[in-house]
């Protein structure tokens, strides 16, 4: 921990563990909102230059796919509105009641919905009511449905819509094809949004199953088991809607320049947005407006049924999608260059360990704030004679995380002066400068929480505001969940500890100043937007749980997928999101020089290797790596699927504890081509 700066990646499908607490309380937090359920009108669309859809009212077809996508060229930073209309759905048939049959927790006990293109079923269920529910054996009831011989292309969409008289069931839906691969999941709301939404293209002719759960628990391990989940979660009333080819979708291609921050809103009738590449992958989708987060004088559009906000990290040609709803829609769509181009002096972050009194109150907090400085807490710990060098290690980790790790990573450069309470004059209040405060207990602040930011500030355009990093939960290890409580190797003090804790915590908050929302655990190895509450994981402790052995990682930014409870879905590049918030557009021209080559794989190292190998990766753009390990007669011994490799360069972990002695060669298959290594295994 704390000596590599280059990401380290894990494939997911492999060493991907998920964590049931991602669906409760987090250990980091912004700012918490409560929903009214009133959409606000959107703000800051002023001067867009209005635009109509050409595909006529009633008509299906002209721009429902990103082929035949209108194109809006160079946005520019006052933007387009487009004024549009989404054709109605087709009628819905009554598909009866999930409860007639007496289980379908499994594919092989799916019911059978009888989807053909151009309709719509809905049917009634309730999670709770099978055989493993908590009222039965405890693993958790999911409700699958069998949705037919589907073809390539087709759309499915799927809907799960909770009852407010009842409000136990926090939703999620997944689309399963027949050998029990999940192929993709909803992601809903936190602050009271239960109801799911998910939509895919097809890939293959096959049969597909669309599949039910509550959230504080998760997938089954084995959709041919309806008991192999992992515990109940929440549970209740609900209705799903499933459709193919049911609704009407208006596509739109822009493009899109490095650094650019892309701000996306509509109103009226459409419900749901999703910002993709020209490779289709998902950058970002959502039907929730959360513009609440971010800061009351960003320029970014606010308001709107869906809202979008997001840091571009490579140039090129983008789509952008309107649906989920009938009738007339407006969207409004801005793209600004990051706030930090604006600016004619550096960024600075104080950290002040000194304790502060301040009005909290903009943050939830006491309006009469009183926070205690680090010092007190580490008196508590019987450690307070190393108070000097917990902050020297935590200042080098937020500076690794911050801006080594994304220098080396993009080789350029990053313009952040990183000042603290002990070595300079407060700064607070001077032109550009924000803080984050380290010290105070949830009651002196008056917020259940370990951190919190003022804002996620997409682009960095407000450079004066406020994150806190608490440190009784942290330092206290009666309390889950506890860093201080953490297994640790030996030589790894308690002060070893807390100073990587402090660094990763704050620069958890500060990145959600500079750039980042959340990123959920989904994937492997953890994040520094991370939300969970794994203290280990997010220390960099690996499969042991233990900080200071072998199988440790480096915490850093990097790709991840956002955070269900935020309501997004896609993959947030948080480094390069970082990058340029730091002011990384004034060092563009670097990285073509840097990266001559779409990608580039190293040797592996160890090699031999006794359980654990690792892969050098260098990519020019973000992008998809599948590894094969075969033997030395070409039978294929493991295969893990794609995951997705941020831009620069990268570690990639290999699950050599997977392969049995002897020698294999390992293919590396990236967007670009395939290439080969040998990889000796011993024991």
């Amino acid at each position: 921990m704390g000596t590599r700066s280059i990401a380290v990646i894990v494939l997911l499908g492999v060493l991907s563990s998920p964590v049931f607490g991602q669906d409760t309380t987090v250990f980091c937090l912004t700012h918490s909102h409560v929903r009214t359920g009133a959409v606000l009108p959107v703000t800051g669309k002023a001067g867009a230059r209005p635009i109509n859809e050409n595909e006529p009212p009633g008509v299906r077809g002209a721009n429902d796919t990103p082929d035949t996508a209108e194109p809006l060229g160079v946005l520019g930073s006052s933007g387009v509105q487009i004024s549009g209309m989404l054709s109605p759905e087709p009628p819905i048939l009554f598909g009866g009641t999930e409860e007639e049959v007496a289980d379908d927790g499994a594919i092989q006990l799916a019911r059978d919905v009888h989807l053909t293109s151009g309709t719509r079923v809905q049917v009634r269920g309730i999670i709770g009511d099978g055989l493993h529910g908590s009222r039965g054996g405890g693993t958790g009831d999911f409700d699958f449905y069998r949705m037919g011989a589907l073809l390539a292309g087709q759309r499915i969409t799927i809907e799960v819509d909770t009852s407010p008289a009842f409000p136990g069931l926090n939703s999620k839906v997944a689309l399963y094809d027949s050998t029990g691969m999940r192929l993709n999941a909803s992601k809903n709301g936190g602050d009271g949004d239960r109801n799911s939404y998910l939509d895919v293209v097809i890939p293959v002719d096959g049969v597909y199953f669309a599949v039910v759960r509550g959230t504080n628990s998760w997938w089954p391990d084995d959709p041919f088991d309806p008991a192999s989940g992992p515990k109940a979660g929440s549970e209740g009333p609900y209705i799903i809607t499933l459709g193919v080819d049911a609704e009407d979708f208006d596509w739109y291609s822009l493009d899109m320049q490095e650094g650019d921050v892309l701000s996306a809103a509509v109103e009226d009738s459409a419900r749901h947005l999703v910002f993709a590449g020209a490779d289709g992958m998902v950058h970002l989708a959502s039907d929730l407006d959360r513009s609440d987060l971010l800061p009351a004088t960003s320029p970014l559009l606010k308001g709107g049924n869906a809202n979008l906000a997001l840091v571009i990290s490579e140039t090129g040609k983008y789509f952008f999608r309107v649906g989920h709803g009938a009738g007339r829609y407006s969207a409004t769509l801005t793209a600004r260059r990051a706030g930090y181009e604006q600016k004619s002096t550096k960024q600075v972050l104080f950290v002040d360990f000194d304790g502060v009194d301040f009005d909290a109150s903009f943050l939830g907090g006491r309006a009469d704030a009183r926070l205690s400085p680090l010092s007190r807490f580490l008196e508590n710990q019987g450690i307070a004679q190393d108070e000097d060098y917990i902050i020297d290690l935590a200042l080098a980790t937020l500076k690794e995380n911050l801006v080594d790790d994304v220098q080396e990573a993009l080789e350029a450069d990053v313009f952040l002066d990183i000042q603290n309470s002990r070595d300079h004059p407060d700064s607070w209040g001077a032109p550009n400068v924000s803080r984050v405060i380290v010290g105070g207990s949830r009651s002196e602040l008056g917020l259940e929480t370990i951190g919190i930011a003022e804002s996620v500030d997409v682009g960095n355009f407000v450079l004066n505001e406020t994150a806190v990093v608490l440190l009784d939960r942290i330092t206290d290890p009666l309390w889950e969940p506890s860093f201080s409580a953490v297994q640790r190797a030996p030589g790894v003090s308690m002060a070893d500890l807390l100073g990587l804790a402090l660094g990763n915590i704050i620069a958890h908050e500060a990145g959600h100043l500079i750039a980042s929302f959340h990123t959920g655990h989904a994937d492997y190895p953890w994040q520094i937007m991370d939300a969970s509450p794994e203290a280990a994981g997010f220390l960099g402790a690996g499969p042991d749980k233990t900080l200071g052995t072998e199988d440790d990682l480096d915490v850093d930014l990097g790709v991840s997928p956002y955070w269900e409870l935020e309501g997004f879905d896609g993959l947030q590049d948080s480094r390069t999101a970082t990058f340029y918030g730091l002011g990384g557009a004034y060092v563009t021209q670097l990285v073509s020089r840097v990266f001559p080559l779409d990608g580039r794989i190293g040797a592996v190292y160890p090699n031999p290797s006794h359980d654990r190998a690792w892969l050098p990766v260098t990519l020019e753009r973000t992008g998809p790596l599948q590894l094969e390990f075969y033997d030395m007669l070409g039978r294929r011994q493991v295969s893990l699927g794609q995951s997705m490799v941020p831009r620069g360069h990268s570690q990639v972990l290999l699950p050599v504890n997977l392969l049995a002695p002897g020698t294999y060669l390992l293919r590396a298959k990236l967007n670009v081509g395939t290439v080969g290594r040998k990889l000796v295994v011993l024991r």
